[in-house]
């Protein structure tokens, strides 16, 4: 028999179909077997009310947002130990308690104090060396004082930029990048936004490379997109894999 015969079999209308056989009905049982008492209703479940509000708790839960992985992103970022060092403040109170032990009177000899003490025109001369020697002390230790805190402050500064130096690095590899895969993250209105997002990520992820943060960030704008406007669910068209039969019976 030929596929076209059997396809003419199938659709010809003059030979009968036999029908299906009635299926054999189930066997009754006792509605109360052993007049025990009827607890059918216990447990029993009610179908739903047409338009009756349902449970809350049985609803379906909603698809978790795409932001909620980024719940944390702003919180703020613990200092971490090896952080740059910041130059202290010098405080009034501390400065005058430092100068306050110091004694410039050491500067007088035993000689000027000898000569003010007798008095006359060599104790005016006394008197004024002693002054003059005091003074002198007292810029030499202000001199050495500025001097030390300048290189401490100076050498702070060069850790601070030593240790931020990879940071910058990797900032502006991430920034290169961001903006060669997309160039409207260079627009002045998109840039703050995206300039934040990733410092924020690259103080989250210290060890991330350049590439990690990039992807980071463009993870975290899709996800942003895809919040604000959802994408429209597909319809499937029931059609699209029907059999054309006209198709078929012309081709045969």
């Amino acid at each position: 028999m030929t596929v076209s015969s059997v396809i003419s079999n199938l659709f010809n209308t003059s030979t009968p179909i036999p029908a299906p056989a009635a299926p054999a009905a189930p066997a009754q049982t006792p509605t109360n077997p052993g007049n025990l008492p009827d607890n059918s209703g216990v447990g029993a479940t009610t179908p739903p009310t047409p338009g009756a509000p349902t449970d809350p708790a049985a609803a379906p839960a909603k698809p978790d947002s795409p932001l909620d992985q980024y719940k944390s992103l702003w919180d703020p970022v613990p200092t971490s130990e090896n952080a740059a060092p910041v130059a202290q403040k010098l405080d009034p109170a501390k400065l005058q308690e430092i100068v306050a032990k110091a004694d410039f009177t050491k500067a007088i000899t035993p000689e000027m104090k000898a000569a003010i003490s007798a008095g006359g025109e060599e104790a005016q001369a006394a008197l004024m060396s002693a002054l003059n020697e005091v003074t002198r002390q007292a810029v030499v230790q202000s001199t050495l004082a500025a001097n030390k805190m300048t290189e401490q402050a100076v050498k702070d500064a060069i850790d601070s930029q030593t240790k931020s130096l990879p940071d910058l690095i990797r900032s502006q590899a991430t920034t290169n990048s961001l903006y060669a895969a997309n160039p409207i993250f260079s627009n002045p209105a998109v840039k703050p936004v995206i300039e934040a997002v990733k410092a924020q990520l690259a103080a989250k992820n210290p060890t991330a490379t350049s590439d990690e943060l990039t992807a980071m960030s463009q993870q975290f704008v899709e996800a942003l997109g895809e919040s604000i406007s959802p994408k429209a669910a597909e319809t499937v068209d029931p059609k699209a894999d029907a059999m054309d039969w006209a198709k078929y019976l012309a081709g045969n």
